[in-house]
């Protein structure tokens, strides 16, 4: 049976480094990808997202082929497919937006385990996604301004961890990870 780890935080603070850290670190897992109809980063390659249209998305959602889906930003979809979490075997991680997290909680229930990383701070959030220097001015404050809401989710997860120092970040959370399904 499938273990399943969810992580959610904020865009920007670091879902993506932790989770490579932490495939590495425990046995038996793998990342399964989202579905999304946003353009492609330039960094990014589909191993990342499955990059869909948005009338596929569609025909997904009404075929019934998410777990969960969600309008993330206008036009902008993100879902996970039910045959990604069917075909995979072990711990599976997922990176969602709190709102994916929190409904896949109460769909896997016990299955599962929510974890939400948290930004030192909202400027160091935003120092970060400046770094990534794939958005404009107007992007950022969205993502900003959409990070501040989400912070207030916090406690709907089964735990919190703070990504001040990505190391100390990464041991607690193979630490919580260990500790619940091992």
């Amino acid at each position: 049976m499938n273990k399943i780890i969810i992580l959610s935080a904020p865009s920007g603070s670091g879902k993506t480094t932790i989770l490579n850290e932490l495939l590495k670190r425990i046995p038996n897992s793998k990342f399964v990808i989202s579905t999304t109809t946003r353009q492609k980063r330039s960094t990014e390659t589909e191993s990342d997202y499955n990059f869909i249209s948005i009338d596929e998305f569609k025909t997904k959602i009404e075929n019934n082929e998410f777990v969960e889906w969600e309008e993330v930003y206008e036009n902008t979809f993100y879902g996970t497919l039910k045959t990604d979490i069917d075909t995979s075997n072990g711990i599976i991680f997922l990176i969602k937006d709190v709102v994916g997290g929190i409904k896949l909680k109460e769909y896997f229930g016990d299955k599962c385990i929510s974890i939400f990383i948290k930004p030192p701070s909202i400027d160091i959030l935003e120092k970060r996604v400046k770094i990534r220097d794939t958005e404009d001015e107007k992007s950022i404050q969205k993502r900003l301004d959409k990070a501040i809401l989400e912070m207030e989710y916090e406690n709907k997860y089964d735990f919190s961890v703070t990504n001040n120092v990505l190391e100390d970040c990464v041991n607690v959370m193979e630490n919580v990870i260990l500790y619940e399904f091992f």
